[in-house]
């Protein structure tokens, strides 16, 4: 992330977090519907599966907040200082008057 641009490692977690809070808010969703005063257990797993969704939609959401002030950071300190110029070859006659070669 020298260039102020995420890696493709950043981007994978992000979108593996966003998954995984969606396939756990499904699976939560379809133990709330099997859930009755009988099968409680049901609706304890439902519960449950509901906070990890939103726990994990939270730290994905956490991660991106984090990579985008991360990105913006880095900007900022690439812009500091002046453009870079390249020095002009040296030369024979530059290298002679300065007595590195004869």
């Amino acid at each position: 992330m020298i260039d102020g641009k995420p890696g493709l490692r950043a981007i994978l977690r992000i979108n593996m977090l966003f998954i995984l809070s969606c396939f756990t808010f499904g699976y939560g969703w379809v133990f709330w519907q099997w859930a009755s005063p009988i099968n409680w257990g049901a609706g304890m797993i439902a519960i449950i599966s509901g906070l990890a969704s939103f726990t994990t939609l939270i730290r994905a959401i956490g991660e991106v907040i984090g990579l985008v002030l991360h990105g913006r950071k880095v900007r900022r300190y690439q812009a500091q200082g002046r453009k870079t110029r390249s020095d002009p070859m040296a030369n024979e006659p530059d290298l002679k008057n300065r007595g590195m070669i004869r």
